[in-house]
């Protein structure tokens, strides 16, 4: 398994968008206070850093239409792709 930083962890892999920042401990433990909404005691004390890195990338956020995918037949799939 290979490490990766903190800031590949909180991107989704096949975003193009960049996340820099947060290289210390003191940053990352910020960041976990601010978007989950916890304390220092428990990101620094309680909570093990492998859950946070999970609780922080499947929070809720906004989906827009074009990362929405629908799941599609076969036919409809290639339907209008000139393989009739």
């Amino acid at each position: 398994m290979e490490a990766v930083g903190f800031s590949e962890e909180c991107r989704k892999s096949d975003s193009k968008t960049e996340v820099i920042g947060n290289d210390c401990l003191l940053g990352q433990i910020a960041t976990f206070q601010e978007s989950l909404h916890l304390t220092y005691h428990e990101v620094f004390e309680m909570i093990p850093y492998r859950n946070l890195i999970i609780m922080q990338k499947d929070k809720l956020r906004p989906l827009y239409n074009s990362e929405r995918m629908t799941e599609v037949s076969d036919d409809e799939f290639f339907k209008g792709k000139g393989f009739e």
